[in-house]
């Protein structure tokens, strides 16, 4: 073994595994003191596995290789070597700062090889994501791991705004990059959706081609909202260009369930006989869109703001919501859709606390517009 370039004699590491947590007990064996005068590198070489280089910088010992951080020195005094995790298959490094004049290193002969370990278990996912991976899984789709912490850790920030199943019923956060997967409703099995026309279906969302995407998210306006309490959202990671639309309409302009996405480069947002305007955009609208419909008013949110609030009157449309063009096949649209979300009122706080959660999604993903 060597400190900073300079062989010690005496080590004689053997190999050994770990599957979850690992803790050796070093404080009988023997211990070298060494005095700092800077950042102090030990490594030590193996025929199986190469190098391994250790660099204590400061106070916290943390052991990284890869992807994975998580092999610490325990105690303080470095008596005990925690090992949680795995994968070594290359050099690794001990980081840390140290604030003392000395660096103790306990070693114990025949334990540290550092080890071929197997995989550490996988974080545990909260039932419902795993409920709805596995709807995505049977239907012939698939997660990247990215994905899946994105997704996870979207659900755990709905139940934090006491929104998902409650209010928000059905939600597509159109990952997987197939129909397959893309499909399903991230709440429940409910509101399984259907594409129709030529979607391009790519790790950014849905792609529309402005003639003949369609997709029916099976949720009808009129049977699972009232016209006191709805909200409709929608994510469109790339920009519509041409007239688009989505949503519940018939043709009776007091019951608008619907939204223009660009009408003019204008989003417009309608709700029972009205609309309110949140964007306007001269290179085709794309955002964060959501619209509250709570006792007479309607709210418009824009990109994590409150846009304008209105009254209104009227009814609620008897049509599903569509994404990429009108329930009455009508303003097919251009753009990505890279998320979508229908149910029931929420309060301003949900409100905000939906468009963090969504835009937090996104952004791991590297798809966010703001």
């Amino acid at each position: 073994m060597k400190i900073n370039g300079v062989e010690i004699g005496g080590f004689n590491f053997a190999s050994y595994s770990v599957s979850g947590t690992y803790t050796q007990s070093l404080a009988t064996d023997n211990v070298i003191r060494y005095n700092l005068t800077g950042n102090t590198k030990l490594e030590y070489s193996n025929a199986n596995y190469g190098l391994y280089n250790f660099m204590v910088n400061a106070g916290t010992y943390s052991l990284n290789l890869g992807t994975y951080s998580n092999y610490n020195i325990l105690s303080s005094d470095l008596t005990t070597i925690g090992s949680t995790g795995s994968g070594l298959t290359g050099s690794f490094t001990l980081q840390g700062t140290y604030d003392g004049d000395n660096m103790w290193i306990t070693y114990k002969n025949n334990f540290i090889n550092m080890p071929v370990a197997s995989a550490p278990p996988a974080p545990a996912l909260d039932a419902d994501f795993e409920a709805y991976k596995t709807r995505v899984e049977g239907a012939g789709g698939s997660l990247s791991s990215t994905e899946i912490s994105a997704g996870n850790q979207l659900v755990l920030d709905m139940k934090s705004a006491g929104i998902f199943g409650t209010i928000v019923k059905a939600a597509y956060p159109f990952i997987g990059s197939s129909a397959a997967a893309q499909k399903q409703n991230l709440i429940s099995s409910n509101f399984t959706g259907t594409f129709s026309g030529s979607w391009t279906h790519n790790s950014n969302g849905i792609v529309g081609n402005g003639t003949d995407t369609k997709f029916d998210t099976g949720f009808n306006m009129n049977d699972n909202t009232t016209l006191n309490s709805a909200h409709y959202g929608f994510y469109l990671s790339q920009r519509e260009t041409t007239t688009a639309a989505i949503g519940a309409y018939s043709g009776d302009g007091s019951k608008r369930s619907f939204a223009f996405t660009n009408l003019g480069n204008t989003a417009y947002l309608e709700w029972g006989d009205t609309y309110v305007d949140v964007v306007t955009d001269a290179s085709g609208v794309y955002g964060l869109g959501l619209l509250v419909a709570d006792s007479g008013t309607m709210y418009g949110y824009y990109n994590g703001s409150l846009i304008n609030s209105i009254a209104y009157g009227g009814g609620v449309e008897s049509n599903n919501f569509t994404y990429g063009c009108r329930s009455d096949d009508n303003s097919f649209g251009n753009g990505t859709f890279a998320f979508g979300t229908l149910g029931l009122k929420m309060s301003s706080t949900q409100s905000t606390a939906y468009m963090t959660a969504i835009n937090t999604f996104q952004t791991t993903l590297s798809r966010n517009t703001y």
